[in-house]
């Protein structure tokens, strides 16, 4: 049986000219889905450059409607998805990648994503992630 998840995405900003922080902007995705993997890729120490972690997507084999990737390693990770030969993406530390889809895309569907180490790692990094779909 299908739940619906939402996804919240809200920004402050300054706009050209204008008051600190007076400019917003908010939108919301609400999504079905029927299965979800959460978890922590530990990246050990000493890790080269060019390792692939795979982002586990459990039981979700149609489509990932929700995909949050969050960089809490001390260096800039590699995203690969479908099965991408070369990084189409990078997350410097600190950052979030993410994608909401309120449906299944049936031309291009979300099946799986990697992370991939840039540099030599230094100490134990970790990375974060969320997946939710069908």
């Amino acid at each position: 049986m299908a739940s619906t998840g939402t996804m919240t995405f809200n920004m402050t900003y300054t706009p050209p000219g204008g008051p600190l922080n007076s400019g917003t902007f908010s939108k919301v995705v609400s999504f079905p889905y029927t299965a979800m993997t959460s978890g922590i890729l530990d990246i050990p120490d000493s890790t080269v450059g060019g390792v692939v972690f795979p982002i586990p997507f459990g039981t979700i084999n149609a489509n990932a409607q929700v995909l949050l990737i969050y960089n809490l390693n001390n260096k800039d990770i590699g995203i690969r998805l479908n099965g991408s030969p070369a990084d189409i993406y990078q997350v410097p530390p600190g950052g979030i990648l993410t994608a909401g889809n309120p449906t299944t895309s049936i031309a291009n569907p979300l099946l799986s994503a990697s992370i991939v180490t840039t540099a030599l790692q230094v100490g134990t990094g970790t990375v974060e992630f969320f997946v939710l779909g069908i």
